[in-house]
């Protein structure tokens, strides 16, 4: 009975074991499992997968560290896509710089690009290897001023300062590039002041063309104007400064380039009130009719014929060419004739008076004027016609009135 007793008691120590050990064994492996395919899904690539285990021993570090290791994981390919994004994003931003820089070469026109602190070039284009003679890598360590002998760096400060300040958006101006073997060239340029992504300072951006072919166009016009025998001047319309003359001008009024039309050509103390600009300009606008007015010139008195014309500068801005020329003595030939007309007219007026019957005395031969009262002829020929008479006495009357007078006039002559 004892044996029987140990024997069923150790069967159920034996059942109790097995079933503690089952359970045990099930609360070991249940995080281990979940640990083994929150693992088999990260290696699947779901890199959103974690190991939910709040365990506080060894499995549940072991958990906690596989999270953090997959959240690292995951920052890192995120780096990594968005480092890929950006190397293609930067290939294709190069790759349009490339063709852009490429386009600018193939420009007939130069590009200067420099910096506003140091006026140092960081970008030329070819066209201004072409023109200066100069490497890029030589214009690397050149400024403006190398290449413009007219300026200093305070005139040159000077003129950008209102392009750095905003208040221009671009300036143009002329003036002479110097190549690398001493030649001087002129050019116009146009400067910008640009800002670019990224960049806080901002770049000063040179538009260069050569103008030595205008040049020599505007020389050979210039000749050509010079031998005209009128008046030909170019003013601003908006400010009257005058921008160029011929020689007739310069011989006539001076060098007055740079002054206003009205104090250099018509002697005045404020813009022209018969100024005719309202009929080649307005709104902004250019009227592409000329305008044909006279003028008497207040300041030496002589008639001009005027011919304005609207047009555009060679730097944009509107102006107004004028040719007068002179017609004083078509004007005093004109008032000439105009007087003789009015004598003639009035000439003929008193002739139709003097046409037609006179009514005059048979006896004293006084004329009956329109009045009803009797004149003497001369007196009324006169007032009629201007004539003045001279008495005299016919050999007739003086035979019959005078004879002894005439017997010794007309017998002396006769022998």
């Amino acid at each position: 009975k004892a044996t029987l007793n140990i024997l069923f008691f150790g069967a159920i120590f034996t059942l109790l074991t097995a079933l503690v050990a089952l359970m045990l064994g099930r609360l070991i492996a249940k995080p281990i499992v979940e640990l083994a395919a929150t693992a088999e899904f990260i290696g699947n690539g779901n890199l959103h997968a974690r190991a939910d285990i709040t365990l506080n021993d060894e499995i549940g570090s072991l958990a906690q560290s596989l999270n953090k290791m997959v959240e690292r994981i995951t920052s890192i390919t995120v780096s990594r896509d968005k480092l890929t994004e950006e190397i293609a994003h930067r290939k294709e931003v190069e790759k349009k710089l490339s063709q852009f820089k490429l386009t600018l070469d193939q420009t007939l026109d130069c590009v200067f690009m420099f910096a506003p602190d140091t006026l140092k070039f960081f970008y030329v284009n070819q066209g201004a290897v072409n023109q200066a003679g100069f490497t890029r890598e030589e214009f690397s360590d050149m400024t403006p001023l190398d290449i413009k002998p007219k300026f200093t760096e305070e005139k040159f400060q000077r003129m950008v300062a209102p392009l750095l300040d905003g208040s221009k958006k671009s300036h143009i101006f002329q003036t002479k590039h110097q190549h690398k073997n001493g030649t001087r060239i002129p050019v116009e340029v146009l400067l910008q002041f640009v800002r670019l992504p990224g960049e806080e300072n901002g770049c000063f951006l040179a538009i260069v063309r050569d103008i030595t072919e205008r040049k020599k166009s505007r020389q050979r016009l210039k000749k050509i104007l010079d031998t005209v025998d009128a008046m030909i001047y170019v003013a601003d319309i908006d400010t009257c400064e005058i921008l160029h003359t011929n020689r007739y001008v310069k011989k006539h009024f001076g060098n007055i380039i740079g002054k206003t039309c009205w104090e250099a050509i018509q002697g005045q103390n404020a813009p022209c009130p018969f100024c005719q600009y309202r009929n080649i300009y307005e709104n902004g606008r250019l009227h592409p009719e000329a305008h044909v007015w006279q003028i008497q010139n207040c300041r030496n008195g002589e008639w001009y014929e005027c011919r304005d014309q609207g047009i555009q500068w060679v730097d944009g801005r509107a102006a107004r060419i004028q040719v007068a020329t002179n017609i004083s003595k078509r004007k005093k030939i004109e008032e000439e004739r105009e007087q003789l007309i009015n004598e003639l007219q009035s000439a003929l007026s008193e002739i139709k008076v003097l046409r037609g019957i006179l009514p005059i005395c048979s006896f004293c031969k006084n004329i009956r004027n329109d009045d009803g009262y009797y004149e003497q002829i001369e007196a009324y020929i006169h007032k009629h016609s201007g004539v003045d008479f001279s008495h005299t006495v016919c050999p007739t009357c003086m035979k019959e009135h005078y004879p002894d007078e005439y017997k010794i006039i007309f017998q002396k002559n006769d022998t």
